[in-house]
């Protein structure tokens, strides 16, 4: 079911491995296909290897639906997101070499041009650090007030 999604999504992923934006089965994507359902990626399934059966039907509280594989790691975050923000339908988590390096110097994005502003509603914020995967993370991300696109963790 939804094969097409899936299919999208593993080549979301593997775009993201050849223009160095993440490593082997680091970062996740998921897909809102019903107002509380998302199809998410596994965890450790490297997207070059990864099949369309391997990717998981959740629920927005988090109850797998479809899919015999762990949701990735990410999980926490993505649902917590679907519910804080009804208007976003899609989710990339990845490693984008100078955006880590922001998130670690602690220092936000600021938009210089307004051809990127169209995209992000402003500069992009350094979401307070939380171990990934927990509720904590996931709570720092959805409460930067007035954020338009996702914050850098």
């Amino acid at each position: 079911m939804y094969d097409d999604i899936k299919k999208l999504i593993i080549e979301l992923g593997k775009i993201l491995l050849d223009r160095d934006l993440t490593v082997e089965s680091f970062g996740s994507i998921s897909a809102r296909i019903e107002e509380n359902l998302m199809i998410i990626t596994p965890k450790n399934i490297p997207f070059y290897t990864m099949k369309p059966s391997d990717l998981i039907v959740m629920d927005t509280t988090g109850n797998i639906i479809e899919g015999d594989n762990e949701p990735t790691l990410d999980f926490t975050t993505h649902v917590a997101v679907y519910n804080a923000r009804r208007y976003i339908n899609a989710i990339i988590i990845a490693q984008p070499t100078y955006a880590t390096a922001f998130a670690v110097a602690r220092k936000k994005i600021p938009m210089i041009m307004d051809e990127t502003t169209m995209y992000t509603g402003g500069d992009i914020e350094v979401a307070e650090y939380a171990v990934p995967g927990t509720i904590d993370l996931a709570n720092n991300i959805i409460c930067i007030e007035g954020q338009e696109s996702s914050p850098i963790i």
